[in-house]
């Protein structure tokens, strides 16, 4: 048997009865150890993506929505592709800041407002879940792998098009501080 996470080997144990020395344990998850988040005010980054900048996660789409919408300096987005040159080129207001280490991402992370997405198809979206441990709160596409892990309104925002993340994004730069904290504290809770 393999086991995935400590629940599961638990699960294992007590509901099927499964010896210790039948079963391997293969961590597919990443412990976090948790970065607090700079205070709202003093987040120096609006909205952050981080992920391959390729034509199937969006990454053009999402550009093209925030130049139309004149927001276009306050969007960050991290990683390398395909795309990169091209977008970098198309829209020199957006900050492109490559391919990053893992731990200079994750230093990024805490000084960022929200995380975005507009993935057309996502498994298990690491960078997300490290973002929501450091109180960034996700706007997603409402695909699968989004899907299980936004509440919409208390761990996040899911949008279904185009059209419908250009009406969150005005909205979600007008939150409420009081809001947007209580976002930040439950996308904390929700990532452990």
């Amino acid at each position: 048997y393999i086991a995935c996470s400590p629940s599961e080997v638990s699960l294992l144990r007590s509901e099927f009865k499964v010896c210790s020395a039948n079963m391997i344990f293969a961590p597919n998850y990443r412990d976090f150890e948790g970065n607090k988040p700079e205070p709202y005010l003093k987040k120096q980054h609006d909205f952050l993506y981080v992920g391959r900048i390729v034509q199937e996660k969006g990454v053009g789409k999402l550009t093209e929505i925030y130049s139309s919408l004149g927001i276009s300096d306050r969007l960050t987005c991290v990683g390398s592709g395909t795309d990169l040159d091209y977008l970098k080129s198309t829209y020199p207001e957006i900050t492109f800041l490559g391919h990053l280490e893992h731990e200079d991402v994750l230093k990024l992370l805490p000084k960022s407002k929200f995380i975005i997405s507009n993935s057309q198809i996502e498994g298990l979206p690491y960078s997300v879940l490290e973002a929501m441990n450091a109180g960034v709160v996700p706007i997603l596409s409402s695909v699968p792998g989004h899907r299980d892990l936004v509440i919409p309104g208390v761990t996040g925002v899911l949008f279904n098009s185009t059209e419908e993340m250009g009406d969150i994004l005005f909205k979600v730069l007008n939150f409420d501080i009081k809001i947007y904290n209580e976002m930040s504290n439950n996308v904390i809770k929700f990532s452990k």
